[in-house]
């Protein structure tokens, strides 16, 4: 539905955003996944910025710690890096590398692995959600002497990563799996 409505200086247009209630449910159902896997993210306010004392690394770019992140991003949420310099998320999306403000960094321990075939991805943990309700996990490369985190979409069988204001994707990655769940004795 658009809905027009005009006044004597502007012209105001109005969609019905039914990407709003999909990315709600988007979100929601990352939330169990989250919560299946026991992973805790911890959101970044505008007014502290500062990363958590146990947020993990996912890379370095030069000496530049990189954490785990995500954030929202046209539709999805999308993981990326989190440099402590510049206190934001950048994403891989769309051919382009995109900078968020509003952010999550990831708490979890966990430990990359090489992906060598698609029953390594079986045991990776799931850290976002693509426009299409597609589970993203986390991947890193080496490249330019730089590792680097971002994200890995299995129907793409690559690993993006934000680098260079673009996206740049790769064959050969490690994938994050969090670590096993001790069970609590009794």
């Amino acid at each position: 539905m658009v809905l027009h409505v005009s006044c004597t200086r502007y012209h105001y247009i109005f969609f019905n955003d039914d990407d709003r209630t999909q990315r709600i449910t988007r979100a929601n159902q990352l939330m169990r996944w989250d919560n299946l896997h026991q992973m805790e993210w911890v959101k970044v306010s505008d007014s502290d910025r500062r990363i958590p004392a146990n947020a993990v690394v996912g890379g370095h770019y030069g000496r530049t710690t990189l954490y785990i992140g995500r954030s929202f991003h046209e539709g999805s949420i999308t993981p990326g890096y989190v440099s402590r310099d510049k206190n934001e998320c950048s994403l891989p999306w769309g051919g382009k590398m995109h900078k968020k403000r509003h952010y999550e960094v990831l708490c979890t321990p966990g430990q990359f692995v090489p992906c060598t075939d698609d029953t390594t991805l079986l045991n990776a943990t799931p850290a976002g959600v693509s426009e299409q309700g597609e589970p993203l996990y986390i991947g890193r490369v080496w490249h330019k002497g730089k590792l680097i985190n971002g994200k890995v979409q299995r129907s793409h069988n690559v690993c993006y990563i934000p680098y260079d204001s673009k996206e740049l994707n790769f064959k050969e990655y490690e994938i994050f799996v969090r670590s096993p769940i001790v069970p609590e004795r009794r």
